[in-house]
């Protein structure tokens, strides 16, 4: 069975603004691989490109099916929509358990020996603690080429200036956008353009 999203679409899901239903999921045929989600691109004449999804896995969108943390003053959901790109959900303050427990998560993905990407929607964060900013740091520091660019939504003028900050300590991509919409076209890319792995 195949659902038929735009891109945007495929990604509003993750951030809870459109309900779908029915997708099949099961390994498809001659893919040996039941983690993976296929796409390739078609033309829908007069509406502009869409992507027509294979799911071919559990893969649901929704915050019953991301990892969360939960702490009295932070909130983080993370999801892993393919391969080697990240996603996280965060609000209230970025302090240093939940940072901890997002790296411990990348920690688990990076065993792969897989470079990812990841797109922080950090929109409702309201600061990041020192010593949770310090511990970031320093992670991605000794994970060197293991971590490629990283996308963050931020409404701070403040956060987005601690981005550039790290960018330039760090030495690598790491993009602060205050428009959601253009956050949301990069990760929609992201996800079709990413290489899918080989089952």
């Amino acid at each position: 069975m195949e659902t038929l999203w735009t891109p945007s679409e495929l990604t509003a899901r993750l951030f809870g603004r459109v309900q779908t239903t029915g997708v099949h999921c099961g390994p498809a045929a001659g893919t040996g691989d039941g983690s993976r989600l296929e796409a390739r691109a078609e033309v829908a004449s007069g509406t502009g490109p869409w992507l027509r999804y294979h799911a071919i896995c559990d893969v649901d969108w929704d915050e019953t099916k991301a990892e969360r943390y939960d702490a009295p003053w932070t909130h983080a959901l993370l999801w892993v929509p393919v391969p080697g790109i990240v996603v996280t959900r965060a609000s209230g303050v970025g302090d240093l358990g939940s940072i901890k427990y997002y790296t411990s998560k990348m920690d688990r993905l990076l065993m792969s020996g897989r470079p990812h990407r990841v797109f922080h929607h950090w929109r409702e964060i309201t600061k990041i603690d020192p010593e949770a900013r310090s511990h970031l740091r320093k992670w991605a520091q000794e994970r060197g080429s293991l971590l490629s660019d990283a996308h963050y939504l931020v409404r701070s003028k403040v956060l987005a200036m601690a981005v550039a900050v790290a960018a330039m300590a760090l030495r690598r991509t790491l993009i602060a956008y205050h428009d959601e919409a253009k956050f949301v076209a990069v990760l929609d890319r992201a996800i079709y353009e990413q290489p899918r792995v080989a089952g």
